[in-house]
């Protein structure tokens, strides 16, 4: 009796170890997985902002988009009169 009371101890304190000695490592990955959620998150946001970027910059590298930027800034050609002008 007193030999399955020690082995039924020890087996209950080894898990007990074991558990103790596991759940650091399990705080650690969670705190990770939570980080990295993040970080993928900031990412996509990221590309996002570049790719409008991207779409801002070919926009305003095409002629039409330089001359509609320019107009925007109230530039106009030489003789040109504004449409809702008349002589």
């Amino acid at each position: 009796m007193k030999r399955l009371f020690l082995n039924v101890f020890l087996v209950a304190a080894a898990v007990g170890v074991g558990i103790a000695v596991s759940i650091r490592p399990w705080q650690v990955y969670t705190q990770q997985q939570k980080i990295t959620v993040q970080q993928i998150g900031e990412m996509r946001a990221a590309e996002r902002r570049h790719a409008q970027d991207l779409e801002v910059e070919a926009h305003i590298g095409s002629s039409l988009g330089r001359e509609e930027l320019a107009r925007k800034q109230g530039f106009r050609r030489q003789g040109e009169v504004p449409a809702g002008n008349s002589l």
